[in-house]
């Protein structure tokens, strides 16, 4: 059955960097990246920094995270605020994230457009 989405994305296995609203830094590795949003994964200790104890995903009121990544061959980086789309355990200590991107300016939003159409190219 193919798949259809609302973005293009690209897979990826880099590092992005996440501020939460307490101020709290955290390193993550990305799954994929499209103009929508990313898909992380994490540790049992980050994805607890992240959110607390039993949260569920309300549309209506994200919790929102700061996200930075490197675009490698464009010499730029990322940069948005995103809000939790879902997120669950894959293993013992491995959680994936969904993140829709929230806001981002519009130099970020063209960058990342070359960026994930150059990585598709690949």
């Amino acid at each position: 059955m193919l798949e259809m989405r609302k973005f293009v994305r690209f897979d990826t296995q880099q590092s992005a960097s996440l501020k939460t609203s307490e101020g709290l830094e955290l390193i993550v590795k990305l799954d994929n990246v499209s103009i929508g949003g990313a898909r992380f994964m994490c540790d049992h200790l980050t994805a607890q920094s992240i959110v607390p104890n039993n949260y569920q995903p309300d549309p209506s009121a994200p919790i929102l995270l700061a996200m930075e990544f490197d675009m490698d061959d464009m010499d730029a980086r990322f940069e948005a605020t995103c809000g939790i789309k879902s997120y669950y355990r894959l293993a013992q200590d491995t959680y994936r994230f969904h993140v829709n991107f929230s806001t981002f300016d519009q130099e970020n939003k063209q960058q990342l457009n070359r960026f994930i159409t150059k990585q598709n190219k690949q």
